[in-house]
């Protein structure tokens, strides 16, 4: 069951690598559901080769600044959304 979980962990660490671009997990702690699939990103990300690459879990209000920061520098930043997985 938490195959498609892994995959999506997988993927974003995957990207990151590739474009040394930091990931943003939009997730609220306070939201069961994301704070189920907190617990399971934190669960795989060790899994995964993340030395130097820039990882954040944050709710939709702050990723919502974070990236909006991070657009007026001019900079990119991946959303890992967990909407997919719903």
């Amino acid at each position: 069951k938490d195959a498609p979980i892994q995959d999506w962990v997988k993927l974003a660490v995957n990207r990151a690598r590739a474009t040394g671009t930091p990931i943003v997990f939009w997730l609220d702690k306070n939201r069961a559901h994301d704070a189920e699939l907190i617990t399971k990103v934190n669960t795989y990300l060790p899994k995964h080769n993340t030395e130097g690459l820039e990882i954040h879990i944050m709710s939709p209000i702050e990723a919502t600044k974070f990236s909006l920061v991070r657009i007026k520098d001019g900079l990119d930043t991946i959303s890992v959304t967990g909407n997919v997985l719903r």
